[in-house]
């Protein structure tokens, strides 16, 4: 375990700032409260998450055959036993739904992402480039295999290349966490350097050529051949080592989905994807035989399927109705999504770049207005989006004027998808209207109904009806591996991870070991322990900070830091017994209890490796300089001590002190916080005398003792200090004396 506790070199900073002094209590500023007893980054953690993709998956679908008993293999991953069908090992959100428009390229780069529209850029499957002038067409014969670096130009593949954001991946990596990503779409951001720490495992175009002779032909059992090549892909990556983060990327159903409509959907999850998914759970358990213990599965789906009531071809209708308003070829694009188009006009006022927006009245209302009132496409038309005067989207209402968009889901979504590379003038279509037998890309719940599934380790089994999407899954990666994840990112799936404290990961946050004393400060290690890393930002130290609580005996403690595998708190003054329960809560998920040893005193002294060895954090009092050998700490001015001189020990866990601050709150300094009981301290050896020991003035639950160099103590750089107070002795440490 690698113990990040306090960087201590802070105090030779602010030490020097005070007045010399050889003996007395320094008063050290709250300000630098947080500094001092907040953790460095998260300990490094073992777990791995495991992303399963199943393109196109509806909901309803996926519920049915697994509450049927039909999905052996994901029953494997939800349950604890590995049978059943209630997700006593899993989350199951089953509200769950995806971005708007509910196509592949544009809800892939929300997933891994973790942002809409609005922030990743891609408007779509098709979406018009203004600053190029050209449409953007992921799913042409040539655009397929350039998004699968197959081509002149594409070693970055065609989707990243428009990526506007990092990649979770890239976040990953920037935490030395390592991905293998297999078949799917997007691993980096436009113009990014391609990184060692991630791995991606692309279809050839033996393959790609295959699959769209399927699409040519019907051949949807080509498609199951596609989605064997891509797992046994992914298996010889697993055999390889198992990375941090494995993406597996399933498009067959989807494509089979298009060719039979989503009566197929049932089958070809249960006889492909799932017989699939168990071979990958086999090769993840030869690898590594705990993975129950240590892996995060995430599935879902990135938008749903549609089988329509009306099939039309409504193309030439929205063509026309552009014409109608006075536009011609080369001054109008658009961008067709299946259940909504995207159209782009060009400034009629002059000639304009396509840079240039085009003018409300003159331009978009002009087309609006007759896309309107077009025979054809009226009866099919759920909503006209324009942008406004103001250059955000409103309704087209009747009579030429607009409306808000108001404060529903689905306005939401569309508003989530403004962007430059949106269009001027957005069709959405009414619910089952497509010109082929099932299709996607509509704002309705066929489309963006989804199943998301969470399964893993210490996860509280439930079905939740929170209103959750793809956009949230990135940060609940992170939120598992214990990296920050990128600030836009939407926040994390909500009560899926219980926090769990190691078996006895509640230690003295100096030395790393027990009994803890009240008044201490104590450094707790687990899993899940936060959503994120916070630290207190002032005095009184909070009991709640960022949706975290510690109680220690039902009494909550005052907490400096939290993160998900570290928190650092105050042991509450008031503690006695020989052991105390603790437990911490997380967004209002309980961890089990764990018991501590607890003692009247637990003296432990804090040191410059963070480990409770070497050299101490040990100031001269003279001189505010670490006694230390000069130039042995980077950063710090340090010398030995000299014999005779006072130097102050920083140190927790020296039991009561008169004038006791309440929990959480800093000590004063007239008069000062004195130790009722007294320490002593060694030197090399030799007894020291002491001078003051309490608590440092200014800071919570951090001890101060000041002593003096015995006449006789040893020289050298690396001698011995320790202190006792009652029979309980500290840690031993070290400084330079000359």
């Amino acid at each position: 375990m690698r113990r990040y506790v306090l960087s201590i070199l802070f105090l030779v900073v602010w030490q020097a700032m005070l007045p010399a002094q050889s003996v007395g209590p320094s008063g050290l500023p709250i300000a630098a409260q947080a500094d001092v007893l907040a953790a460095g980054p998260a300990a490094a953690s073992a777990q791995r998450v495991v992303i399963i993709d199943i393109d196109g998956l509806r909901r309803d679908v996926f519920e049915t055959s697994y509450r049927a008993g039909r999905l052996k293999n994901l029953q494997r991953l939800f349950e604890q036993t590995g049978t059943g069908t209630s997700f006593t090992r899993a989350v199951y959100f089953k509200n769950a739904r995806t971005i708007f428009p509910t196509v592949t390229f544009a809800a892939q780069a929300s997933i891994f992402t973790g942002v809409h529209p609005q922030v990743h850029g891609i408007a779509g499957n098709r979406w018009f480039d203004r600053s190029a002038g050209k449409l953007i067409d992921y799913l042409s014969a040539t655009s397929v295999s350039c998004v699968y670096t197959i081509g002149s130009g594409c070693s970055a593949g065609l989707a990243n290349q428009y990526l506007q954001v990092p990649t979770i991946y890239e976040v990953a990596a920037q935490a030395s966490k390592r991905s293998v990503v297999v078949f799917s779409q997007y691993w980096q951001s436009a113009g990014a350097a391609r990184d060692s720490r991630i791995t991606t495992v692309l279809p050839s175009a033996t393959s790609l050529l295959n699959f769209g002779r399927a699409e040519l032909f019907g051949d949807t059992g080509a498609y199951a051949d596609f989605d064997a090549v891509m797992v046994k892909a992914a298996i010889e990556a697993i055999n390889a080592g198992l990375p941090d983060i494995l993406t597996i990327y399933f498009t067959g159903l989807d494509a089979t989905s298009h060719e039979d409509g989503t009566r197929s959907q049932s089958g070809y999850l249960e006889n492909t994807v799932d017989k699939l998914v168990g071979s990958v759970l086999d090769a993840i358990q030869q690898r590594e035989s705990n993975w129950r213990e240590t892996a995060l599965f995430v599935v879902a789906a990135d938008h749903g399927h549609t089988d329509p009531d009306v099939r039309e071809s409504i193309g030439g209708t929205v063509d026309n109705a552009i014409k109608s308003a006075g536009y011609s070829s080369g001054q109008y694009a658009l961008a067709w999504n299946y259940g909504m188009v995207h159209i782009y006009l060009r400034n009629r006022g002059g000639n304009y770049p396509w840079q240039q927006p085009p003018r409300f009245k003159e331009d978009v209302m002009a087309v609006a207005d007759r896309l309107a009132v077009a025979t054809s496409l009226v009866p099919l038309t759920w909503e006209i989006v324009v942008r406004g005067a103001d250059g955000h989207y409103a309704v087209y209402a009747s009579g030429g004027s607009t409306t808000p968009l108001a404060a529903t889901t689905k306005h939401e979504l569309i508003e989530a998808l403004e962007c430059d590379r949106s269009g001027d003038i957005l069709v959405l279509f009414k619910p089952k209207v497509y010109s082929t037998l099932s299709e996607h890309g509509s704002i309705h719940d066929d489309d963006l109904s989804i199943p998301i599934v969470v399964a893993g380790p210490n996860i509280s089994g439930a079905e939740r009806s929170d209103q959750v999407g793809t956009v949230n899954l990135a940060r609940t990666i992170a939120q598992y591996l214990g990296f920050a994840a990128e600030t836009r990112m939407q926040p994390a799936l909500p009560g899926i991870f219980r926090p769990a404290v190691n078996a006895g990961g509640t230690v003295n946050v100096a030395s790393f070991v027990t009994p803890l004393a009240g008044g201490s400060v104590a450094a707790m290690f687990g899993s899940n322990l936060a959503l994120g890393v916070a630290v207190a930002s002032g005095v009184p130290l909070p009991t709640t900070l960022d949706g975290v609580t510690v109680q220690v005996n039902g009494v909550a403690a005052p907490l400096f830091f939290v993160s998900p595998s570290q928190i650092n708190f105050q042991f509450p003054w008031q503690q006695g017994g020989s052991q105390a329960t603790i437990t911490v809560t997380v967004s209002g998920l309980v961890s089990a209890s764990q018991t501590v040893a607890t003692a009247a005193y637990a003296p432990a002294i804090f040191s410059t490796n963070q480990q409770g060895t070497g050299q101490g954090a040990i100031l001269i009092s003279s001189s505010g300089e670490l006694a230390a050998a000069a130039g042995s700490v980077p950063g710090s001015a340090a010398r030995p001590a000299k014999r005779g001189e006072f130097v102050s020990i920083y140190c927790t866990g020296l039991g009561p002190v008169g004038n006791p601050p309440p929990d959480g709150m800093p000590a004063g300094g007239n008069p000062p916080s004195r130790t009722t009981a007294p320490v002593s301290v060694t030197i090399g050896g030799r007894p020291a005398v002491v001078d003051f020991a309490g608590l440092a003035p200014g800071f919570v639950a951090l001890y101060q003792v000041n002593a003096q160099i015995p006449a006789d103590a040893q020289a050298g750089n690396a001698v011995s200090v320790s202190l006792q107070v009652g029979n309980a002795v500290s840690n031993t440490v070290t400084i330079a004396v000359q």
